[in-house]
Formats: structure tokens, C-alpha cells, sequence
């Protein structure tokens, strides 16, 4: 993991048209909604988005055609709070409890129409405890699931270290010559 200080306002900005692309295919919409208020936090960029774009690609996977997701983006206290929710086809109380297990799919019809590995939620849940998050999966069968990411370390500025950092690499100004140079 690299940790460095980030707008996650931006990073939200970046992904949202792979967001539109990965939903056009089954005519489904993403409703985003992101704090006004500035979200800074320190953590591994990528990997954020690793899990942000996992979440939206399950949420649509197991989504029908037409309906609309949602993408929930704002500060909670100390930890940026992340929520992702369909009106998908739902899980089990079974599935909810293995869903974290690596290589673990549901059986039931829908799940193992749709190509996956099993790979995905667990390696988001490991993002998530790299970074000493916490995720809380919420489902009920027909009705859709609701994926709570909190991740530390989010305030609303970027830090004394990462403002000195930027510092450090503003160019210095040319000094100003009082000398006339002559004209040829």
C-alpha cells in the first residue's frame, strides 16, 4: 500500500464516467451523492478506488435492468464513510456470512449465471482492514444490499505533511536581473 493525502471529492469525479460506462450495458442509473464539504484522507488512492468500483460492480451485477444504484460519499466524525446500495436481487443470511471467504459464490441461479470469481468482496474487505476500516454488508433476499465502508484518517483539509510536500516541489522563481540586455 502507498498512503498519501487525497481529495476523495476528485477521486470520485474521476471515476464517475467508468461508473456511467460499467452501468450502460443494462440501462441502470447511479445516483451519486458527495458531502459539499471538503473530504481529505490518508490512504492508498487506488485502492480506494479498488473498493469503490468493486462495490458498484457487484451492486450492478445483481441488479436488474432499469434500476438505480446509489453511491453515498461524506465525512463521518474522523473516517470517511463510504455506502453503496442496490434493489438488487438480495442475499441469504448464508451468503452474508460466507461472502467474505475467498473464492465463495452463492448457488443460486442468478449469481452462478453471472461470471465472477469469488475474488472481489474478499479483497476488498482486505483493503479495508489494511487501512483499519471496518465494512458491513446489509442484505435481504428480492430486496437489494447496502455495502457501509468507514475508512480512518479523513478530515477536511489535506495535512501540514502533504501541503509541505506540494511546497517542496513548486519551482523556484527566476531572480529578476537589473541588468539591461542589450538589443542586437
Amino acid at each position: 500500500m502507498s498512503k498519501q493525502d487525497f481529495d476523495v471529492k476528485v477521486l470520485i469525479e474521476e471515476l464517475r464516467l467508468s461508473f456511467g460506462l460499467l452501468l450502460e450495458p443494462a440501462n441502470q442509473g447511479l445516483d451519486i451523492s458527495v458531502s459539499e464539504r471538503d473530504i481529505w484522507i490518508e490512504a492508498d488512492r487506488g485502492r480506494v478506488a479498488q473498493v469503490i468500483t468493486n462495490l458498484l460492480t457487484n451492486a450492478s451485477k445483481y441488479s436488474h435492468r432499469d434500476t438505480v444504484i446509489s453511491l453515498a460519499v461524506a465525512r463521518r466524525g474522523g473516517s470517511l464513510s463510504i455506502t453503496v446500495a442496490d434493489a438488487g436481487i438480495g442475499m441469504s443470511e448464508e451468503s452474508l456470512e460466507q461472502l467474505f471467504t475467498l473464492f465463495y459464490r452463492s448457488n443460486d441461479e442468478h449469481t452462478q449465471s453471472r461470471p465472477g470469481s469469488g475474488l472481489g468482496m474478499s479483497i476488498v474487505k482486505s483493503i479495508v482492514d489494511l487501512h483499519g476500516g471496518t465494512i458491513d454488508i446489509t442484505s435481504e433476499l428480492g430486496e437489494g444490499t447496502v455495502a457501509n465502508v468507514l475508512l480512518p484518517d479523513c478530515r477536511d483539509a489535506p495535512s501540514e505533511a502533504y501541503l509541505e510536500a506540494q511546497r517542496a516541489f513548486e519551482l523556484p522563481k527566476a531572480p529578476i536581473s537589473r541588468l539591461a540586455v542589450p538589443d542586437s
